[in-house]
């Protein structure tokens, strides 16, 4: 009897232990949705930089200097077993003073625009890429980009990046057709985008 009576005084003297335990245990870890989404989605950034340019052009004569750059990007990524992929377009102004090879305004003069693909490897909120495609501008037409870039996650949505390309536009492109301007470039920028 006296056994009994202690092993009841001891089971309801745990109960309230145990009990406080099944419901006031450990919450479960936070959502994290950086995990869950990696790098796929769209985005719209803003970049700045510098570019250095040579053009040559078809009466002959050389115009070579650098400028800045700046401008807007947007695309989107899709992320698969690390492996990122997408398309991108961006749009920028050139300080670089090219009316001489440019009939338009001067301020015309200075745009310049590409569209790529991308294809890069993504290890958690860090991801480098190779990027190419078409490639155009006012002074030079079209022609072709191709460059490599980083990018860091600082939260969900916010991220930055650096990138270096190089583009051929007009003749330095075509070398059956030497009636336009031949345009070489070399540019790197830094940005920030913001996915949604």
């Amino acid at each position: 009897m006296r056994r009994l009576l202690l092993s009841t005084a001891l089971v309801l003297a745990a109960s309230p232990a145990l009990a406080a335990d099944y419901f006031f245990s450990d919450p479960p870890p936070m959502y994290d949705s950086y995990d869950q989404q990696g790098w796929s989605g769209q985005y719209l950034g803003a970049t700045l930089g510098g570019q250095s340019t040579r053009i040559e052009l078809p009466a002959g004569g050389v115009l070579e200097g650098y400028g800045l750059i700046g401008g807007i990007f947007a695309g989107v990524n899709y992320e698969q077993d690390s492996i990122v992929y997408g398309a991108e377009a961006d749009v920028e102004w050139n300080s670089f003073d090219q009316a001489a090879a440019c009939s338009s305004p001067a301020w015309y003069c200075s745009v310049q625009g590409s569209l790529r693909a991308r294809l890069g490897y993504a290890v958690d909120n860090f991801h480098v890429y190779g990027t190419a495609g078409i490639a155009a501008a006012t002074v030079g037409g079209y022609g072709w980009t191709a460059g490599l870039g980083a990018e860091v996650a600082f939260s969900d949505a916010w991220f930055g990046r650096a990138e270096y390309r190089y583009t051929a536009l007009g003749a330095a492109n075509a070398w059956y057709d030497q009636t336009e301007n031949g345009v070489i470039a070399h540019a790197v920028r830094a940005g920030v985008g913001y996915r949604f």
